[in-house]
């Protein structure tokens, strides 16, 4: 009996969900946590995360918005997984 290598192609392009979370400013939550949309190529996936590093989005966010487009150049967006709604800041009390 011979084996021989497989021709199906799995592995020859590893991609992988990245997941993560962004900072959102005056929303109900502090974060917003998004995903790939498609997946990224594995050996991107510390890059990606550099690239979102520092990102930070404004409330209202919907499930499915696109917050970030062509991550990397890969044409994968990144996308709210999460909804949050907008909250009005409030002043700090005055003292008398």
């Amino acid at each position: 009996m011979q084996t021989s290598r497989s021709l199906c192609g799995i592995g020859v392009d590893p991609r992988r969900l990245l997941t993560t979370s962004i900072p959102v400013d005056g929303g109900n939550w502090p974060l917003v946590s998004v995903k790939s949309s498609p997946p990224i190529p594995k050996d991107m996936m510390l890059a990606a995360m550099d690239e979102i590093t520092g990102v930070r989005v404004k409330a209202p966010i919907k499930v499915g918005d696109v917050l970030m487009t062509d991550l990397l150049g890969t044409g994968c967006d990144v996308v709210a997984t999460r909804n949050v709604k907008r909250v009005q800041a409030t002043s700090p009390a005055r003292a008398a």
